[in-house]
Formats: structure tokens, sequence, C-alpha cells
């Protein structure tokens, strides 16, 4: 209970503003009182304000995933605990917590530093004294050859061979995205969001603008040339909207509906005719353009060094199948390890005639009464 003053004076209808919007600026909770303030509390407090302030422009979650992460280490190991008494100790013990989870050296400084930033923003809230934030700044980060935990292996450029055998499994959306990135050396997430809006088309040298990128939020422009080759590459995707982006999921669906129509050796007179047998409320659509999550990771390009190896598909397939390496082909990925993995795994299986459970990758025993099969099998061996 708040005493505002005397009723109907102007006093009182000043202090109920400045309550208001103090409880509209700690997103819409009443100030806690920091003896009574869980660390619970204050995690779900700030995953509240981490959904909103955090997340990507373009769509990833990289960032917001992480946090998800550490919030749950914290609240395992030290939800009831009251924030008075979280410090540099409980801090460690988190971190420890970190590696013998396994995770890398370099991932769990990260981790550590999204904790510091999370007593930062409990500060700015006035939900926590600043004394418990330095005190955590006192914790310094693990060290190379001080630590049991592993360290990552650097991510080294993948061979143009590897691409350039890639590119015939991809739809048509993905090749061009792929071979944009290996012209100009843009990053992912700025490749996936280009629209015809963001093309500066009046000279022999095109620039894209794009409306996201990654240092948007320190000031910075970026400007990315387009040479004729990228031309020729951005050409036949251009829309008639300008508002409409470029490389959309919907556009490799249709041609992968195209390609199977050409083939078809049933007589148009007879069967199915053209979308007459689709799911009329699909519960996944195409999208109206990729993401960094469905899109593959950076590619080799001259101008960047954070690139990722994309694997080769064991054997040849045919790019008009409908899933390829354990995802759609509409879906945007060029392929992944998991995906070849269990491809190749569900193929051995499948000459020996023994199913696999993708989820545990165990051969198990499928259909009704799988127990009364088993039993029947081990009466049949037994003497």
């Amino acid at each position: 209970m708040f005493y505002l003053g005397s009723y109907g004076s102007r006093a009182s209808h000043t202090e109920y503003d400045r309550l208001i919007a103090q409880w509209l600026t700690a997103g819409r909770a009443l100030p806690a009182n920091q003896r009574d303030l869980t660390v619970s509390e204050l995690a779900a407090r700030y995953w509240k304000h981490a959904k909103t302030h955090c997340r990507s422009s373009t769509g990833h979650r990289g960032e917001l995933a992480s946090i998800k992460l550490l919030l749950a280490h914290l609240r395992s190991l030290h939800g009831p605990k009251p924030v008075t008494e979280f410090g540099p100790l409980a801090m460690k013990g988190v971190r420890e917590a970190m590696v013998m989870a396994g995770w890398s050296r370099t991932y769990i400084n990260a981790q550590a530093n999204r904790l510091r930033r999370v007593w930062k923003w409990a500060v700015q809230n006035e939900l926590v004294a600043a004394e418990a934030w330095h005190a955590l700044q006192a914790v310094e980060g693990l060290r190379q050859g001080k630590t049991k935990a592993p360290e990552c292996e650097p991510i080294k450029p993948v061979d143009a061979e590897r691409v350039d055998a890639t590119l015939p499994f991809v739809s048509r959306p993905v090749k061009a995205m792929i071979e944009l990135q290996s012209l100009t050396g843009m990053r992912p997430g700025e490749v996936v969001i280009m629209r015809g809006c963001d093309l500066e088309t009046a000279g022999s040298v095109w620039v894209y603008k794009p409306a996201y990128f990654k240092t948007q939020h320190r000031g910075h422009t970026r400007s990315i040339p387009l040479g004729p080759k990228a031309q020729a590459i951005i050409g036949p995707m251009l829309k008639a909207n300008p508002q409409a982006y470029l490389f959309c999921p919907a556009d490799a669906e249709t041609d992968r509906r195209q390609a199977l129509h050409a083939i078809r050796k049933t007589p148009s007179t007879c069967g199915n005719t053209p979308g007459s047998n689709r799911t009329r409320k699909p519960k996944r659509k195409p999208g109206d353009r990729y993401d960094v999550d469905s899109y593959p990771g950076p590619l080799p390009a001259p101008a960047t060094s954070r690139f990722r190896c994309l694997p080769i598909s064991p054997g040849p397939r045919s790019p008009l199948s409908k899933r390829r390496d354990g995802r759609r082909l509409g879906s945007g990925a060029a392929g992944s390890a998991k995906g070849d993995g269990l491809n190749c795994k569900r193929g051995a299986l499948r000459a020996t005639g023994s199913p696999i459970n993708c989820a545990t990758r165990r051969p198990r025993v499928c259909g009704r009464n799988s127990a009364w099969r088993r039993r029947k099998s081990s009466w049949a061996t037994d003497p």
C-alpha cells in the first residue's frame, strides 16, 4: 500500500503518476525488497526483459538461447537463495557446473559475462545493490591451460570443392544465397533479408544496404557493393513487390512441385490434378523468407573468415526428393552432420530389415503388440 497524500490534491496526483511510471519501467512489477527477492524471481524478471531486448532483428535466437540455458543453470543451483547471498563464490559454483557439463572454456566465459549482465540489469532497476554487481566483476575468466574445460577447435574455411559439390542438392533460392555469399562475403543474416527496396541499381555497380545488420545498434552503416556476377544472381530473384524478400522458401517448394509434375508418368486426365491432393490447412507452411537457423551457416568468401563446413551427402541423390539429409528441401538447409548420420544409419538398417528409433538411434520393435512379438521370438529361439 502506498500513501499518495491528501485525496484530490495535486501532490497525490503527482505521486500517483510517479509510481505508475516506476511500475511501467520495472516491467509492470512492483519494487521488490532485496531481502525478499530470490534468484529465481530475478531470473524470471530478466528473462521477460531478454525476450524483448535480446532478440535479433533477423530472427536469430542464438543469444536468447544462451541466456535461457544460463538462467536454467542459475535457478537449478541457487533458485531459492536470496539475491543478497549470491556472491563471487556462488558464481564460481555455477561456472564449475558448466565445466562439469562439458562446455568449452570460451563459451563458459561468455556465459559468465551474461551472468554479470543479469546483475547489472538488476542494479539498473534497483533490485540488487551495486556492491553485488561489483563483487561479481572481481571473478576472473577461465584461462587456457588452467582449467579442465575443453578448448574449441578453430573453425576453418571450407574448401570450395565441397561447396560446389553441395550446390546441385539445394533449392534454387538457397543456391543463389550461397553463390551470393561467396562473391560478396556478407553475413547470413544479411543475405536472408535482402529485398528489392534495399538495392540501389542506378549505377553499373549495385549497392545493397541491409535493413538490419550486426553493428547497427552502435550507429554504424553497412553498404555492400554488387558487381556483374552478383547482379546476374539477383536479377532472376527480383519480385514485383519491392517489399518482398528475394529468397523465399515458398519459391523453393513451388519449384519442387513443378519438377515433380514435369516427370509425372500418369496422364493428366487420370489420377490427381495439380493442387487437388494438398492439405487445406497444413500445420507448417513455407515462410516468406529464410532465417539464419534454417539457412546453412557462413560459407567461404574472400572478406570473411567465420565459416562452417558443409557436409557432402554420402551418395548422389535426386534433387526432386521431398526430404534430403533429414530436412525438407524447401527449408533451406544444405545438409547437416546429424541428418547425414541418421540417413546413413537408416540405409544400413534398412538393408538388414531392422527399423531404427530416430531419437535414440537404436533398433526397436515397432507395431502393435510389440511385447508379445518379443516374447514370441524368444519362445522360437528357446530349445
